[in-house]
């Protein structure tokens, strides 16, 4: 399976300590250059820059065809992901932001965000989801609306009671 990733979603699950369920999750993860250099940026978190620091051979680093924004509204790294994911034929791209998202559907592409990242997480067994989501909403910046939120934890509540609806 191929993956591609934004900034956000490897930057909040290094921020709560999930970070591992990646290559568990989806095996290799691949990143355009833009991705890593707002990874590096003087605003992210120090744990995020220290974890950059070390070998993560599940985790690639690749240029994009990417020459212009594909939408105005996008940051360099959400195009370039929507990008490398076209260039790649990826069949997931992990992304938060509303405006990268609706974009990269717009353009066919299959995409989850931190959030969907836990809930999945939860399903394989690999994480608690509920704890890490009170994690992530409580100490990082991460930013969603009440009710994806509350439709999250409804989720896995019902995956633990064995319930489909």
């Amino acid at each position: 399976m191929i993956v591609v990733a934004d900034t956000s979603p490897i930057n909040y699950m290094v921020q709560i300590g999930a970070i591992q369920v990646l290559p568990a999750l989806y095996r290799r993860v691949v990143v355009p250059a833009g991705v890593w250099e707002e990874l590096l940026a003087a605003r992210t978190p120090i744990i995020v820059k220290s974890w950059l620091t070390a070998s993560h051979d599940w985790l690639e680093v690749r240029s994009s065809s990417y020459v212009a924004p594909l939408n105005s509204s996008l940051d360099p790294g959400e195009a370039q992901a929507i990008q490398l994911a076209l260039d790649m034929k990826a069949e997931l791209v992990l992304m938060d932001d509303r405006r990268g998202v609706v974009e990269a559907r717009r353009l066919k592409l299959t995409t989850t965000g931190t959030v969907g990242i836990l809930v999945a997480a939860e399903l394989a067994g690999l994480l608690d989801a509920e704890t890490n989501l009170k994690r992530l909403l409580a100490e990082t910046n991460f930013k969603c609306s009440p009710k994806v939120a509350q439709d999250a934890f409804l989720q896995i509540q019902r995956m633990r009671s064995g319930s489909s609806r």
